[in-house]
């Protein structure tokens, strides 16, 4: 899908070139139009879903605004609901959220920096589907599909868009399990998108094989899709990079498995995206409880068990008969440090939602580096005024009364130490800990500081252009983060 114009759900050619042409607006309608490449005017601009489809964008000259931000998020999973008899909502199994996930890459000639005239593929994940019990009287759980991954891909300039090899996953916001409700027993939650690139957290969490795609249910309730690790695209003669809908390595290309993000199309393998697993509608059931397309596709939700999240790799579906393993695990998150800027990696898990949404890419092109960082050894005292940190429309501020708090645009308090009339000094210490003192007394801490993170306390207080604010090791590991 390339120079595509796409207003909301209609998709035009020539008569959205018109539109354009003769400055017409019309109530009701966005256009995101995009002209086939990154726009490098300032401004914040959100791809958002493109249906079973990807975006495809062209590199600009660095120019002026040579710093690309990227701001991700993967689609949320479905829910299960249940009804009484009198139509009233009894157990709810809340979708998870999808990942956030952010990093700053930079436009220009030199090594791992984005090659003027290359292509930037955009793969925003789609919802996982609900599924309630809509007659009252269908005594079956009902479970939500797992949401798609959401991803951003980096190919050469020259490259050959063939040769699966070329291309870079250079951004991943993992997509949330499907929650899960039955009405004699009990509702769990699914999962939200998970910040580690192998998705398994904890028990229901994803793939239990790095890289791979999540295990399906025993019921055969799909597994969420991964990203990574093509080669193994073919085992024994069978796809691999599908989720896994029989607990089975090998056999992944049932229907209710999310698909991965390559594809082999007339022989080649392609990153395109891969489709949500399919549902099987039960009776008095509306919805479908299938899987969202994505970077990653959901997987879909049968018999007892939610689907999983798809992303980097794909979330575990529920597993029959374990309880809290009913629900979908998280799909994997990630970011390609070799091109991410130091400093400017962040990922968010998120919690849990009855209102699932599509994932988004938000981008912004800058002619400085976004992130801005403070070293250890910093310090300020009260009666003074001291902006800490200021990125975008973000601000860091010391206050005289002895408060620190990051306002955002309009006056908008994104977070605040609550320190005020009693901090006096605010010092980012040697030992990596950051603390604001009333006579020398501490009455606010990050506890970040060497001997309370095993060696590692924190070396750079940083704060985004999407207002994200924490504290990193020197491993560049976030271990303290305030919004």
């Amino acid at each position: 899908m390339k120079n595509e114009l796409k207003f909301k759900t209609w998709e035009f050619s020539h008569i959205s070139q018109w539109i354009l042409l003769f400055g017409l607006l019309i109530p009701g309608i966005t256009v995101n139009a995009q002209n086939g490449n990154l726009l490098q005017d300032g401004a914040m601009h959100k791809i958002s879903s493109q249906g079973d489809n990807y975006l495809d964008l062209t590199v600009p000259q660095p120019g002026s605004s040579p710093y690309l931000s990227l701001n991700l998020r993967g689609a949320d999973g479905g829910k299960g609901s249940i009804h009484d008899i009198f139509g009233k909502i009894t157990r709810v199994g809340r979708g998870g959220q999808g990942a956030a996930v952010s990093a700053v890459f930079k436009i220009g000639n030199g090594n791992n920096e984005l090659l003027p005239g290359s292509k930037i593929r955009i793969i925003v994940g789609n919802k996982g589907g609900d599924e309630i019990n809509q007659d009252n009287l269908t005594y079956l759980s009902r479970k939500g599909g797992g949401g798609g991954g959401t991803g951003v891909l980096y190919l050469p300039v020259g490259s050959d868009t063939t040769n699966p090899n070329n291309w870079k996953i250079l951004i991943v916001a993992g997509g949330g399990g499907g929650g899960w409700a039955a009405p004699l027993t009990a509702s769990y939650d699914g999962r939200p998108g998970h910040v580690t690139k192998n998705a398994f957290g904890d028990t229901d969490g994803g793939s239990l094989i790095p890289g791979r795609s999540g295990y399906g249910g025993a019921d055969m309730s799909g597994g969420g899709g991964t990203n990574h690790d093509f080669s193994h695209l073919i085992i024994d003669g069978v796809q691999a990079l599908n989720g896994d809908a029989s607990c089975d390595v090998y056999t992944r290309n049932l229907p209710y498995s999310g698909k991965g993000l390559f594809t082999i199309v007339s022989g080649k393998i392609l990153p395109t995206g891969g489709k949500g697993g399919s549902a099987n509608t039960l009776p008095g059931s509306v919805n479908t409880g299938g899987g969202g397309f994505g970077c990653g596709g959901g997987g879909g939700r049968n018999q007892w068990s939610a689907g999983g999240g798809g992303g980097y790799s794909g979330g575990m579906a529920g597993m029959n008969g374990t309880d809290t393993y009913n629900r979908g695990g998280g799909g994997g998150s990630f970011i390609l440090s070799t091109y991410a800027l130091a400093g400017s990696s962040i990922m968010t898990q998120n919690d849990v939602t009855d209102n699932a949404s599509d994932g988004y890419v938000d981008y912004q092109c800058f002619a400085t580096n976004p992130v801005v960082t403070r070293d250890l050894f910093f310090e300020a005292h009260k009666g003074t005024e001291v902006q800490v940190l200021k990125t975008g429309n973000w601000t860091l501020l010391w206050q005289y009364d002895g408060n620190l708090v990051l306002y955002g645009e309009g006056g908008k308090v994104g977070w605040a130490s609550n320190t005020q009339n009693k901090g006096t000094d605010l010092y980012f210490q040697g030992d990596g800990n950051l603390v604001i003192y009333q006579s020398g007394n501490p009455v606010w801490a990050s506890n970040t500081a060497n001997n309370q993170k095993a060696g590692k306390g924190g070396r750079k207080l940083v704060l985004t252009p999407e207002g994200s604010l924490y504290i990193v090791d020197q491993d560049a590991k976030v271990i303290w983060q305030g919004h």
